[in-house]
């Protein structure tokens, strides 16, 4: 299961934004995709996490935390794509 989460800058609408939904849609994101609009230190507090988006959790089958990335540096979507396939093959 892929769940996308996108949390609002405090100068964006309260409805995901245009540049969000052309994201979701180039990105083939079916999965479920979530929008907050609450600030981000609000979800960092709810969350016990001390850094900010863009970042990413991949987790195994059994629920483990396998990959995890924060920061501006940009995502290798291929290499995402492979470590998913893999993880799917798992039991």
């Amino acid at each position: 299961m892929v769940i996308t989460v996108h949390i609002q800058a405090e100068e964006e609408r309260k409805t995901p934004s245009d540049d969000v939904l052309s994201f979701l849609k180039r990105q083939n994101a079916t999965g479920i995709n979530l929008y907050l609009d609450e600030p981000p230190e609000v979800w960092q507090e709810k969350l016990h996490i001390d850094f900010l988006p863009p970042s990413y959790f991949v987790f195994s089958r059994q629920g483990l935390w396998t990959q995890f990335k924060a920061g501006d540096e940009p995502i290798d979507y291929g290499k995402m794509d492979r470590l998913v396939l893999d993880l799917l093959k798992e039991k």
